[in-house]
């Protein structure tokens, strides 16, 4: 059996969360020895423990590029902080890897990884933007790490352009699992929730409200789908993870009203029951304008028999195909996006046929059994050969 220990900063549950919950919820237990260091305040605390997995919380470091000296000198003494608390629960727990969800916590972990001399797997999640801060940050982490999981093909590509050894990165695809959850009912509905007739279109977009998801693009669509189907309806689910969002928050406010579409989109602020909510779509958006490695609400809609409208950017060509279980559109083009969604309206029969076609994309590509072994063969190989 291996040891594991898990670092997740984020407090909230997103995309890179929800991969580490699913992923920790189906591995092996007599193979693999889950420990999970997280923020005092996460939501995820719970659902961990939920998994029979042993949770250890601290204060977690935060840093920004706007970040003034003082923040830097806060963020040094806290990341020293971290380093000293994790090499103690290394040490404690007798762990054997070290696994970091995220790029800021493969960063938060090197330290204590090389002082208790343990290997780093590092998951990659994003693809960051090319740049001088990005690209020392990136070869730094990847120097530290061992190996390092990708989520799509996508960010491993952005990974050796930024000089990541392509030696040490495995494309592992995310393990998406449907959770039991609430239901949409004639008695409890979310349509009935934001009093929608059953009978009337809804379309959503879930995910961070951030510039580079299109939040902005969504909205800016909706006039043009209006046109032809007057009575549907549009939902934003999601919020903010950082105060640096709340202009374009503010501006995608500002945005709605100008369109005078008030009462058309409905913004929810961040949700914990995304699932319920999913249920009640016709079809899921992603309107990204940014390269978004492989996202986790595409592989979620799938999983529901959601037909998807996604921008072609990242990994999205390596969930969606054209036309088979969704459209692909280009990235910051509302015209297009407007388009594709009004192609799924106005036929139901096709609707159905591409959430049908998705769900088996992700049976035969993203069956977790497969991308869970490949994690585990990893955990072995540099167990076996910390212990060498």
């Amino acid at each position: 059996m291996v040891k594991v220990i898990y670092i997740d900063h984020s407090p909230k549950l997103y995309g890179a969360e929800k991969v580490l919950l699913n992923l920790l919820s189906m591995i092996n237990k007599k193979e693999i020895s889950p420990i999970v260091v997280c923020p005092k305040e996460s939501e995820l605390i719970e659902l961990f423990k939920g998994e029979g997995i042993i949770v250890e919380t601290t204060a977690m470091p935060w840093f920004t590029k706007k970040a003034g000296p003082i923040e830097l000198i806060l963020y040094f003494v806290h990341l020293i902080s971290f380093a000293i608390f994790l090499w103690k629960k290394i040490i404690t727990y007798r762990i054997e890897v070290i696994h970091a969800n995220t790029f800021i916590a493969a960063l938060y972990s090197i330290i204590p990884a090389k002082v208790a001399r343990k290997p780093l797997v590092w998951h990659m999640h994003d693809i960051l933007a090319p740049g001088l801060f990005n690209k020392i940050f990136i070869k730094l982490a990847g120097l530290g790490a061992d190996s390092i999981i990708c989520v799509s093909g996508a960010v491993k590509r952005r990974l050796v352009e930024f000089g990541v050894d392509a030696q040490k990165c495995f494309v592992v695809y995310n393990a998406t699992v449907v959770r039991a959850g609430l239901e949409n009912s004639p008695d409890k509905s979310f349509k009935k929730e934001i009093n929608l007739p059953d009978d009337a279109h809804l379309i959503g977009m879930i995910g961070q409200i951030r510039k580079g998801k299109g939040q902005a693009i969504f909205i800016k669509a909706v006039p043009e789908i209006m046109k032809h189907f007057p009575s549907a309806r549009f939902v934003i689910v999601g919020d903010i993870m950082h105060n640096l969002d709340q202009e374009y928050k503010s501006y995608i406010q500002r945005l709605i009203e100008s369109l005078n579409l008030k009462e058309k989109v409905i913004l929810t602020g961040y949700r914990r029951d995304v699932d319920f909510i999913m249920g009640a779509l016709d079809a899921v958006v992603l309107a990204a304008i940014e390269p978004d490695s492989l996202p986790t609400v595409i592989l979620e809609a799938m999983s529901r028999e959601k037909p998807v409208v996604a921008s072609n950017v990242g990994g999205v060509p390596e969930i969606v195909v054209d036309g088979v279980n969704g459209f692909i559109v280009s990235p910051g083009d509302s015209g297009k996006l407007a388009e594709a969604v009004c192609k799924l309206l106005q036929d139901p029969g096709l609707m159905q046929k591409m959430g049908q076609e998705g769900k088996k994309i992700l049976s035969e590509k993203f069956a977790p059994e497969a991308n869970i072994e490949k994690v585990i063969r990893i955990y072995k190989h540099l167990s076996a050969g910390a212990m060498a």
